[in-house]
């Protein structure tokens, strides 16, 4: 999971996916978004703690079928600042790759933070093979102009592209259910057509998503259109069952 810059939703968007994939396969969540990390909330999680294997495996959060990981969960509690230079970020990103007794899940969904940064770079050293990428923006200019360069990335690193998301594509009104536009449009359509990926669709911001998120809910989101095509293209890469998928 990618975006061009921050705040636009993707981890919500990647608990989505992961969330609505775990109804039927086993999943693994990993967080790398190291100094900023959100899937405790979004999973509702925060009573569980890690455990050690063995002195050696680390026992991830486990949520039904659901399998999550990330540094929120190593937090005393929310006021904890991470401050760590990239060195030891991404050796934390190699333990919840190679560390974690993930059990060998159908999937594994790795969030990343946003833009280009020594995280992504650190997934793709530890996960050698991976079968794609949702990428995340929102109808801003300046979120368009970056999730070109992020595109380059994911290209130049041989990633295919799954798709792309537009988030907050307008707001619903939750008085007369009517969209209003908040930012200028942007014709998203011919932008994946020029760059040659898929065009995922809109979620509009709705207030009822936004609450549950704080939640840990995200059952409105999962049944989203875009959401569902996501989920459909990356089970559609799984072409053999019980091995590891990386989105």
């Amino acid at each position: 999971m990618a975006a061009a810059k921050g705040g636009i939703g993707k981890s919500t968007i990647s608990t989505a996916i992961a969330s609505a994939l775990s109804q039927n396969s086993e999943v693994a969540l990993i967080g790398t978004d190291i100094t900023n990390p959100c899937l405790k909330t979004l999973t509702a999680t925060q009573n569980q703690t890690l455990k050690v294997i063995n002195g050696e495996k680390i026992a991830p959060i486990t949520k039904g079928k659901l399998k999550i990981i990330s540094t929120s969960h190593l937090l005393p509690n929310e006021n904890t600042a991470i401050i760590w230079k990239g060195n030891r970020t991404c050796q934390i990103i190699k333990e919840f790759i190679k560390k974690v007794n993930w059990n060998n899940p159908d999937y594994l969904i790795v969030d990343t933070p946003a833009g280009i940064s020594d995280e992504i770079l650190s997934v793709t050293e530890n996960l050698p093979k991976i079968d794609g990428a949702v990428v995340v923006t929102t109808p801003q200019k300046i979120s368009m102009d970056n999730v070109r360069k992020t595109i380059t990335m994911l290209t130049k690193m041989k990633i295919r592209i799954i798709g792309l998301i537009e988030n907050m594509s307008g707001l619903i009104c939750p008085k007369c259910k009517n969209q209003i536009t908040l930012f200028p449009e942007t014709n998203i359509e011919q932008i994946c057509s020029k760059l040659k990926i898929p065009f995922l669709g809109r979620i509009p911001f709705n207030p009822e998503i936004a609450k549950e998120a704080d939640k840990g809910q995200v059952q409105t989101l999962s049944v989203a259109e875009p959401i569902r095509m996501a989920v459909e293209k990356i089970k559609h890469l799984a072409t053999k069952p019980k091995k590891r998928k990386k989105s």
